[in-house]
């Protein structure tokens, strides 16, 4: 079995980024300030992805850039790491605003 390269590893978590948020390449390339057409090239694997763009879909991603250049994310467990993480926020604001209730 061929080792997967990095940009082939970057493209598929990229296009079940984009699954998983059902984001549309022209939202995705503005939020990397770049045009769809990079969008789409990358998704097919082809070029090299300025790090600035992989650290957005890594955070998109609730991962580390490391951790979205290294292994494969499913659609399902970026939705997943999504929703603890709104979870998490949502949980940190109840306790806030509690705390300011009380005093």
């Amino acid at each position: 079995m061929e080792m997967l390269k990095n940009t082939d590893i970057i493209a598929t978590n990229i296009r079940n980024l984009r699954q998983a948020t059902r984001c549309q390449i022209k939202i995705l390339a503005w939020a990397c300030k770049v045009t769809p057409y990079f969008i789409k090239k990358w998704e097919s694997g082809i070029g090299e992805i300025p790090e600035e763009c992989v650290r957005v879909f890594a955070r998109q991603a609730v991962c580390t850039y490391d951790e979205f250049c290294s292994r494969i994310y499913s659609a399902d467990e970026i939705v997943k790491a999504r929703m603890e993480r709104e979870i998490k926020i949502t949980g940190s604001l109840h306790q806030r605003m509690r705390k300011k209730q009380n005093v």
